[in-house]
């Protein structure tokens, strides 16, 4: 057992074993237990908009704070609305690079779409997804 690499289902990924390592294939068959699990509905939850609820896209904004909100709510308001504190003039990169970089499903999963790929790949999906809302 020494010298080898387990995960927490006690398979070997040791150099010796390496192909038993799971693709990204072994990840998009397990995208329903993926969604469920509760690291990742967490790590979602901050990519959603705290005013309309909605997925946020670039262009992210934030707050002077570092609170960020979506595009459409950012136009219509006028200050934070979680801690009343104005608009920074910069947009929040850094949640812009992790929503282009991150594969992410579908914001229609729920409803059945099985569409899963990187976030700068979402908004011309999502915009024409056959379960999302016309």
């Amino acid at each position: 057992m020494r010298g080898q690499l387990q995960n927490i289902e006690g398979q070997d990924y040791s150099q010796s074993n390496l192909d038993a390592v799971p693709n990204i294939d072994f990840y998009l068959n397990r995208m329903s237990d993926l969604m469920n699990n509760p690291v990742i509905e967490e790590y979602l939850s901050h990519f959603e908009c705290p005013v309309c609820y909605e997925r946020m896209a670039p262009p992210i904004h934030q707050c002077v704070e570092g609170h960020v909100i979506c595009n459409p709510c950012f136009l219509r308001l006028i200050i934070c609305p979680k801690c009343r504190s104005k608009f920074s003039e910069f947009r929040c990169k850094a949640m812009e690079t992790l929503y282009k970089n991150v594969i992410l499903p579908c914001k229609n999963y729920s409803k059945g779409c099985k569409f899963i790929g990187p976030g700068d790949v979402h908004i011309g999906h999502e915009s024409n997804c056959e379960f999302g809302d016309k």
